[in-house]
């Protein structure tokens, strides 16, 4: 059971890793830069992403890190 929820937190990790790289990519414009029409547009977006990008990154460690322990231990 270790096992299934170690991939399953892995995978929605892996999920928000593409969601963020996604819209990163999505706002560029031909000369890769990063467009917004003002301030707050620029940094409301940025921060939220951030956050779910950290929080991502954790989930994909630790959903590896449950799985590894569980096939090892065989549960």
């Amino acid at each position: 059971m270790l096992k299934v929820f170690g991939i399953v937190v892995f995978l929605v990790g892996c999920a928000g890793v593409y969601w963020t790289g996604k819209r990163s990519f999505e706002r560029r414009n031909v000369a890769e830069e990063e467009v917004f029409e003002f301030y707050r547009k620029a940094v409301g977006p940025k921060v939220m992403e951030g956050v779910i990008s950290l929080v991502a990154n954790v989930l994909v460690v630790l959903g590896f890190g449950m799985f590894c322990i569980a096939w090892v231990s065989g549960v």
